[in-house]
This record gives structure tokens, C-alpha cells and sequence, in this order.
């Protein structure tokens, strides 16, 4: 979105106005003379209401001739309004609902029966469009207006393949433009938000993708008003997917919250509409997707470790067809991409993986519904991408069972996770235990035909065995249920282990902490049963393991957090080097992946004492082997992509430039 982000919520100063009938925040970039007749024009609603205009304290250069403008008229005023701009251009939207958050705080303390914000600039509008956005607030008494931007085919697609169609959806109202950004928003409403904790980062709600969800939920009046085309900025490859995780994750969030609310929804209505529709020429040219094609096809080919956590069989099955498609022929059905958005809609609220990768693994899918929509709406006009997004939207009403049938019974579409705590497990501890006991029995067999002279001390190894085995296994127990409770596996696999189907023999996490648990004290209690024989090289030995104890938990622990931060980073490469369409991703995220593993290995055989100076020299051969064959494989995989990469900096040099048509918010 066009918006400049605000770094930090500003404290909002009434000044000098003490009342007001409508506050209007202006967060786009509009100078005073645009201002003045903006607001002027907001004047001749009718009774004349008094406005004041929140205005940044950047635009600068006319603070005093605005006040004295205030002291000559009684409206409009003009307010201070800090902001500041970062220096991020990937994050234009983070920080909106700071702004919103500090106008409804205004709103409320200067009475105002309704709140305006202005963040878009209207290519070719009149100053009037602001009046027409505001009266229905003021006259017809609506809690909410909505722009309708004219559109042209290839402008806001986040918004056509995903907002729009799934608050219509989830909600059951026609709305277009659910996120505005240029909002009107009544005294009803302001308040209501400006009293929840929608914008916090606590919980990552943003407050712009709660205020069409709430004034729906809450049953508000709500209306749509025509306005002319946004001004969007150009798309920027480097930040798609950081965009597409920004945006989606509130509205993924702010689903999870209202719950209860749009799975009682069954169908949609229209919503009221006022003013004159805009026309605009669509252009008719062929279209160039193939950048898009190739991005989906090395996702699909570099991220199926990801998707598979995310995705259902049939979904997948699905995609490596559409993956082999010509590019001729390339379409994303319509269910297909509704299913896909469901099912990541669905892991963001189970957490399946980290949010941030889930998302931004979710880009090359998104690439692939753009050059689809692109094939079918290059030599269509406006009515005929009207009807292309109609079916998009009638498709995600038909495939809502889908959604609410996953998001109440979530584990019935991946039976697998079930069998961490079916009867499997109990069978399989049958047969594992009954070895340990019998190899106990040997042992004890063993002590008590070999030495008959140490009965005293074979008995006392016995009860402190068998009491550390009754131990063992109720702690097992016990830490098994508590795991099991917290959803250890499924947070485990989040953090970056592999899931629970992949574990051999122990089938799970829970089941290798719970029995390592007992192995550990039926082990005390061997060492405790051996230093009772009173004999010296018994005692040294337990004295002996015991202090070696540390030692293994810190080479244990290296080897988690080693494995962890392998993952992650090799999931951060993939995910990185596929959104950047490098046809190497996988060799990268596998070469970043074995440099951590190898040097944690290396690290957990220090903490060991192994070999230590055996270990530092092979660390430093195979960790050198690695990097040389990873910049000799790269170098000569890469010589034909590094050569185009050259060619294309010789040409944007030379002053060629390469217009993308596509614009996602």
C-alpha cells in the first residue's frame, strides 16, 4: 500500500479545537493547498460540520499560516499530528493501524461523531471524492464505509485473490476493499476499537485487518462508496514475500479470533453502494508470467519439506501436475488455490511451523494464482475480470464446509499425529522393556553365581535397581502425560525438528524424553547399587561416571540447539533463495544445513573429551571440504546464471528499463 509507515505511536495533542464533528487523519502524502480544499469541501455536507484535520508535523512549512487559517474560520482546524517515516521500504503497512489507533484516540477526545482517514492518493480525483467517502457516516448513519476502488486487472491482487474474497466468505458480505485504506468509520465504531488490543504486537492483530471483521461480526451498518484508482506502488521481487507474510498474518490472526462468528455464516449478501462507477481502459497486451511460472516450479521443486507439514496429499498431488504444465497452458484452478489458502490459514492457527517461514513459503503459490489470472484476464476488459474474480470469490463460498470441517477437527485430515498417543505405543513399549528386564535378569544371574562373596552388596544393587526402575517408569509416565498435554511433538517440529512420522523405532519425541528419562535413573540407580559393594574400583568408577554426567548433558544440548539453528537457517536459505528464483536453493539450504550440523558435532565432541585433537583436525578437513566443494559446485552450476546477471546490469546501465505490470497491494 502506498502508505508511509509511522515508526512509533505518537501521542496525540487537541489543539486549539476542543470539539468537533469530524476528524479526518491524513496519512498519505498531500500538500496544505490539496488539504485546505479537502477540508473545504467537507464543509458543504449538510449543518456545516466542524472538521479537524490531522495533519503530520512533516509536511512542514505551513504550521503558523494554518493556525492563523483556524483563528479567521471555524473550520476547518488543523491538528498536529507526529509521524515519522523509516528508512524499511519493505514494511509499507506495518505501523498503518498506529496511525488509526492515534486518530481514534483524537476522535474520541474531541467528541467527533465520525473518523475519516485518508492514506491513498486518487489518480485524477476531484476533492469532493473525501465528502462522498464521509457522508454516508453523517447523513444515512452507517458505522463503516468502505472504498470501492476502480481496478485495473493487475492492480491490488493480494486483494483479489485473497482479502476480498475471504472476508466476503468468512463474513458473508460483498466488501471489496476490507483493509481501505482510506476508511470512514462512525463514533460507534472508533470507540469500540479504540478500546481493544487489536494493534499490539503481543498478539499480532493488526487494527486495520480487525475493522471490517468487527463492525461485520458486531452487525454495524456497512456500506461501500465508488471512488476513482488507487495510486499503487511498483512491486519489488526482493520484498514480495516479506509483503505477503506483513499482510496475511493479522487477517490469519484476526480469523482465529472470530471464530465463532463466520462459521455461523452461510452465504453472502451485497452491501449498499453509493456514487458513479469509474471506467477505465484495460490494457489488452499479451502478458509475460513467465518469471511467475519459474518461481512456483522451484518452490514446488525446493519447499515440499514445508508444504508437506502445511498441505493435504491430494493438495500436493495436485500441484506437481500443475507444475508440469506447459506455460502456454498454466492455470491454478480456482479450488485448488482456495483449499491452499484454507490449509495455510489453518497452520498459522495451529502453529504448525514459524509463522514468518509459513508465509513467506506460502509466495511462489501466490505467484502461481497471479500468472493463472494473468492468462485469463490479458484479453479480457473489466467486465470480463469482473466475472474472472466473481468465480474466484463464489469458489471460496463453495469450498467453506472444507474450512470449518479442518479448523474444528484438524487432526482428522492427518491421522498421523493420532498415533503419538494410540495403542501403537503402549505395543511397541511391551516388547523394548521386556528386553531390559530380561537382560537385568541375566545380569543378576551372572553376580550371583561369579560372586557369591558379594551377596550384600548384589543385594543392595538389586532393590536399588528395581527402585529406580519404578521410578523410572513413573516419571516416565508422568512427564509423557505432561508432554503430551503441551503438545510437545507438534511444538518440537515447529522449532525446527522433524515431525513426529519421521522419528524412527520411537515414533515420536515424547516417547525418545519420557524413556531417555528412565534409561537415565535405572542408570543412577546401577552406579548408586555398584558403589555399595564398598569395593575401590566400584566406587571409582560410579564417582567416575558421575562426573563425566555434565559433560554429556552440555554435548546433548549443543547437539539440540546445533540442530535447531541448522534447521532454521537452512528453511530461512530455502525459503530466501526460492522467493529470489536462485535455481540453486536446495544445494544452498542443504550446504548451510551441514556446515552448522558438522561444526555442532565437532562441538559436542569437545564437550566429550574424544579425541580432541583428532576431532580439531578432522573439523577442519571436512568443514574446509565442504565450503570448497560448495563454491566450486556454485561457481560452475551458477556461470550461466552469473553471466545473464551481468548482461542484465549492462542493460539497466545503459538506461533500459523493464516495467512490471503486476501491482499486489
Amino acid at each position: 500500500m502506498a502508505v508511509e509507515p509511522i515508526a512509533e505511536k505518537p501521542e496525540p495533542k487537541v489543539e486549539p479545537v476542543k470539539a468537533a464533528d469530524l476528524v479526518l487523519g491524513v496519512v498519505a502524502e498531500i500538500d496544505d493547498e490539496s488539504l485546505i480544499t479537502l477540508c473545504d469541501s467537507l464543509r458543504t455536507l449538510p449543518g456545516s460540520p466542524i472538521v479537524a484535520a490531522l495533519r503530520n508535523d512533516h509536511a512542514g512549512g505551513a504550521a503558523g499560516a494554518t493556525s492563523e487559517a483556524s483563528e479567521k474560520a471555524p473550520s476547518p482546524y488543523f491538528v498536529p499530528w507526529p509521524s515519522s517515516k523509516t528508512d524499511d521500504p519493505g514494511t509499507p503497512v506495518l505501523n498503518v493501524a498506529t496511525a488509526y489507533q492515534s486518530a481514534f484516540v483524537v476522535s474520541g477526545q474531541l467528541n467527533a461523531r465520525a473518523c475519516c482517514i485518508v492514506a491513498s492518493t486518487i489518480e485524477n480525483a476531484k476533492p469532493d471524492w473525501i465528502r462522498e467517502l464521509v457522508r454516508p457516516l453523517l447523513e444515512e448513519d452507517f458505522d463503516l464505509v468502505a472504498p470501492q476502488y476502480a481496478l485495473r486487472k493487475f492492480e491490488g491482487l493480494l486483494n483479489s485473490s485473497i482479502i476480498s474474497p475471504l472476508t466476503r466468505c468468512l463474513y458473508g458480505k460483498r466488501i471489496r476493499n476490507p483493509m481501505g485504506p482510506d476508511l470512514g468509520i462512525s463514533r460507534r465504531l472508533f470507540t469500540k476499537l479504540a478500546s481493544e488490543k487489536t494493534g499490539g504486537v503481543g498478539n499480532g492483530v493488526h487494527l486495520v485487518a480487525s475493522i471490517a471483521p468487527g463492525a461485520l461480526c458486531d452487525n454495524l451498518k456497512v456500506c461501500q462508496v465508488l471512488v476513482g484508482p488507487r495510486t499503487y506502488p511498483p512491486p519489488d521481487w526482493t520484498n514480495i514475500s516479506s509483503l505477503v507474510a506483513q499482510i496475511l498474518s493479522p487477517i490469519f490472526a484476526d480469523m482465529e479470533k472470530r471464530a465463532a462468528c463466520w462459521q455461523r455464516t452461510r452465504s453472502s449478501v451485497p452491501l449498499p453502494s453509493f456514487g458513479k462507477p469509474v471506467l477505465l481502459s484495460q490494457d489488452t497486451g499479451t502478458v509475460d508470467v513467465s518469471r511467475l511460472v519459474e518461481s512456483f516450479q522451484l518452490g514446488n521443486r525446493d519447499l515440499q519439506e514445508i508444504w508437506d507439514l502445511v498441505l493435504p496429499p491430494s493438495t500436493l498431488l495436485e500441484l506437481r501436475k500443475l507444475a508440469r504444465q506447459p506455460l502456454e497452458q498454466f492455470r491454478m484452478p480456482n479450488d485448488l488455490w482456495v483449499r491452499i489458502v484454507y490449509d495455510f490459514a489453518l497452520a498459522h492457527r495451529l502453529r504448525t511451523i514459524n509463522r514468518d517461514h509459513l508465509l513467506k513459503s506460502m509466495t511462489p503459490l501466490y505467484l502461481a494464482w497471479v500468472a493463472g489470472f494473468a492468462r485469463d484476464a490479458e484479453a479480457a476488459d473489466a467486465a470480463g475480470v469482473e466475472q474472472i474474480l466473481e468465480r474466484l470469490a463464489v469458489a471460496y463460498e463453495s469450498a467453506k464446509p472444507y474450512l470449518v470441517s479442518r479448523w474444528r477437527w484438524p487432526d482428522r485430515f492427518n491421522p498421523e499425529r493420532s498415533v503419538n498417543v494410540g495403542g501403537e505405543e503402549v505395543a511397541m513399549e511391551v516388547p523394548m522393556w521386556g528386553e531390559i528386564k530380561q537382560a537385568l535378569a541375566q545380569s543378576t544371574e551372572r553376580f550371583l553365581t561369579r560372586f557369591a562373596d558379594l551377596l550384600p552388596g548384589t543385594a543392595a544393587l538389586l532393590v536399588a535397581v528395581l527402585i529406580s526402575i519404578v521410578l523410572g517408569f513413573l516419571l516416565a509416565a508422568i512427564v509423557r502425560r505432561i508432554l503430551t498435554s503441551m503438545q510437545f511433538d507438534q511444538r518440537l517440529a515447529q522449532w525446527g525438528f522433524r515431525s513426529s512420522s519421521e522419528w524412527p523405532l520411537l515414533k515420536s519425541p515424547t516417547l525418545l524424553i519420557s524413556r531417555a528419562i528412565a534409561a537415565s535413573i535405572i542408570v543412577a540407580g546401577f552406579l548408586i547399587g555398584i558403589a555399595a559393594f564398598d569395593a575401590e574400583w566400584t566406587s571409582l568408577l560410579a564417582r567416575s561416571i558421575f562426573a563425566y554426567i555434565p559433560n554429556m548433558l552440555g554435548a546433548v544440548l549443543v547437539l539440540v540447539v546445533g540442530s535447531v539453528i541448522a534447521r532454521y537457517l537452512s528453511r530461512s536459505v530455502l525459503i530466501g533463495a526460492v522467493n529470489l528464483n536462485l535455481n540453486y536453493a536446495r544445494l544452498l539450504s542443504v550446504g548451510v544445513r551441514w556446515l552448522v550440523l558438522v561444526l555442532t558435532v565437532a562441538m559436542a565432541l569437545e564437550h566429550l573429551r574424544i579425541a580432541t585433537g583428532i576431532v580439531e583436525l578432522a573439523f577442519g578437513i571436512l568443514f574446509g571440504g565442504i565450503v570448497f566443494a560448495l563454491a566450486l559446485a556454485v561457481g560452475l552450476g551458477s556461470k550461466d546464471i552469473i553471466t545473464k546477471s551481468l548482461e542484465r546490469d549492462a542493460q539497466k546501465v545503459s538506461g533500459e528499463k523493464i516495467e512490471e505490470p503486476f501491482r499486489h497491494v
